[in-house]
Parts: C-alpha cells; structure tokens; sequence
C-alpha cells in the first residue's frame, strides 16, 4: 500500500509540474509577443461591410436579457447589414421580456425576430443550428444572453475575415463587475488568464484553440462546411473549434 501511495503522488507532482511547465511557456510567448498586435490584411469599406447575423442564445435570462438585447441592437454598423436574431428555449417570463423588447427595436428599424423553441432538442447548439438556417449574414456573432458588447464589436472582428483562412475571431472577455468582492476579482483574474494569456500564446504559436461559445464571430461558411453546431457533447463550442472545423481559424 506504501508503495501504491508514493507512485500515485510522483505521478500526481509529474503532473503539476508539466501543467506549470505548460502555463510559464505560454506565459513567456504571450510576453515577448504583446506589443506585437495582430491586424487585418486589409480593410473593408463602409460600403463593402458583410452582411452580419448576431445570435443572442437565451434560456430563463429574465434578469439579463434586455441589457443583452439592448447592447447588440446599439452596435455601430450598418443597419440595413446587421440581424438580430434572439434565439430563445426560455420558459418562463423571459419571453414576455424579449418579445417586449424586440417590438420596441423593430420600430427604430432594427431587423431583429425572436426564434422560440419548447422542445429544447441539443439544447444551445440545437438552437443556434435551427436559426442559422434562417439566418441572412455571411458572418456570424454569437452572444450569452450575460454579455454586453461594445459599440465597435462588429467593426473590431469584421475586417480579420478579409483574410479567407480565417474560420472565426474569438473576443478576450472584459467584467462588468470585477470588483464587486473578492471572487468576482478571483473570478476575473482566472478568466484573464485564461483568455489573455493561453488563448494569444496559442495564436502566436498558430495552433488551435477553442471558441468559448460567447463574444466570437464564425464565418458561415465554416460553420456550414464543417457539420454546423452539434449537441452531442456539453460543449458544443469545443466540438466545433476542435473536432469539426477543418483549416485554420486564427484569432484578433
């Protein structure tokens, strides 16, 4: 038994010792390279800008989904080339928020519909999949009902799609309460880690990395080509950066 536990913990260190190995390597890349700032190959012009789908992903978000509805419907780009598509399993009182909502949009000229589902069949990605065949963009923006974009979200991602290798533009997440305790903070500290170190080091190094499922631009084409949103797993964002999108599809 003395043996078993000793060989357990020398596998248990060889471990975290590569994990931590693993985690100063691509800390090292991500500080040589930070000032080294990544930019489209060129630029499209206002009157070239790519019709754009944003898909909002909603389920009971009854606290969130105005704040969600609202930011996307304010984005700076073109209106007659943005869509708005609330993709929605809710089944409470979050419905009667986002069709309040949408009709409101729908008067300042936003084409913004609402596509409920009761049967919630593959969950998000079931979701997304159905909309996507309704969908008019070429490229398209996926948001959690949590998230609030930028006014220049759009015009910060579009123009890396002038590059045709590039499948999708994934965003580093900002926190909107990062400082209202402790775990918020720690919450933050992780997630910044997580997206401002290893998922810039693994552009750098131009190896594959996953979508985080939020706050990313597809090109439609990749999505389509490569089996669309599957709900065979629990992360549907994962499977598809990994297992089914074929080529390169490198990040901002």
């Amino acid at each position: 038994m003395g043996t078993f536990i000793i060989t357990v913990n020398i596998v248990l260190l060889i471990v975290f010792v590569l994990f931590a190995l693993n985690g100063a390597f691509l800390s090292f890349i991500t500080l040589v390279n930070y000032r080294r700032k990544n930019t489209p190959l060129s630029v499209y012009s206002d009157d070239k800008l790519p019709k754009v789908t944003v898909q909002i992903a909603v389920y009971n978000e009854v606290y969130v989904i105005r704040r969600a509805i609202d930011s996307v419907c304010q984005l700076d780009y073109p209106r007659d080339k943005l869509e708005v598509q609330v993709v929605d399993d809710s089944t409470d009182e979050t419905v009667n928020d986002i069709n309040k909502c949408i009709s409101y949009w729908q008067k300042q000229g936003i084409d913004i519909k609402m596509f409920h589902r009761t049967n919630r069949q593959e969950f998000k990605a079931g979701a997304l999949r159905e909309a996507l065949a309704q969908a008019k963009g070429d490229f398209i923006s996926v948001f959690d009902a949590d998230f609030v974009p930028s006014k220049d979200f759009l015009r910060n991602h579009i123009h890396y799609f002038t590059d045709p290798n590039v499948g999708f533009v994934q965003s580093i997440w900002k926190h909107l309460n990062e400082h209202q305790s402790l775990l918020h903070r720690l919450q933050a500290l992780y997630l910044d880690g997580y997206l401002g170190v290893e998922y810039f080091a693994r552009y750098k190094l131009k190896c594959f990395f996953a979508f985080t499922g939020t706050a990313g631009t597809w090109r439609r084409k990749a999505l389509e080509d490569s089996g669309n949103w599957q709900g065979d797993t629990l992360m549907e964002c994962l499977d598809m950066s990994y297992i089914h999108l074929d080529g390169a599809s490198y990040s901002s």
